[in-house]
């Protein structure tokens, strides 16, 4: 087995091919000569570590050096992009960073640097709902719920909006295995016109 993340007391921790048992947390650093806010899964302080309680000093160091490696090989270190002179790009920036630590601590432990976009298809065409990413699943869902079918629909001509609702509209991630999620466009319009949004 592969390194894997699970919960132990209702924390999180990362399992090694091995059966090693390490806490991790994840952080956040603000980095304004670079423009970004970095968020990271990391191990805790050595002082803290489990692994002393199985492993003698010299083999928990090894070991956790192993997991360091891994967590920065594997996409769970990721940058959002901040203009610092702006208090808004601040907002969403630490937005955008609290989301992504969100979605780990409830068991979404996806790479930190995956995405999740919205498509629709039909049997003809294939394409991104809009030129964006969602830093989570839920803000994804969220998005697909309420605010797709309105700006989709507004721009089509009348004889495009049969072709619209006759495709699927999906939710799907940018790296690693991810069941894409399918959802009705039909289904998505009466959401929409049952929500506030459209009132």
């Amino acid at each position: 087995m592969n390194y894997h993340f699970d919960t132990l007391n209702d924390d999180v921790v990362l399992i090694d091919c091995h059966g090693n048992v390490e806490w991790v947390g994840v952080t956040t650093t603000s980095i304004p000569s670079d423009g970004v806010i970095e968020v990271s899964v990391d191990l805790v302080g050595f002082h803290d570590t489990n692994l002393r309680h199985d492993l003698d000093e010299d083999d928990a160091v090894a070991v956790r050096e192993n997991m360091k490696d891994w967590l920065q090989g594997n996409g769970y270190t990721t940058r959002i992009d901040v203009d610092f002179a702006d208090q808004g790009s601040v907002i969403a920036g630490s937005l955008a960073a609290k989301t992504i630590m969100a979605r780990f601590f409830e068991g979404d432990y996806a790479p930190l640097i995956d995405r999740y976009q919205v498509y629709w298809i039909n049997e003809n065409t294939t394409g991104i709902i809009e030129d964006r990413s969602f830093v989570s699943l839920r803000s994804a869902t969220a998005y697909t719920m309420i605010g797709f079918i309105a700006p989709f629909l507004s721009i089509a001509g009348e004889h495009e909006v049969e072709n619209i609702l006759n495709g699927m509209v999906y939710i799907t991630r940018t790296h690693g295995e991810f069941r894409d999620i399918p959802y009705d466009p039909r289904d998505l319009l009466e959401i929409y016109k049952r929500s506030p949004a459209a009132a």
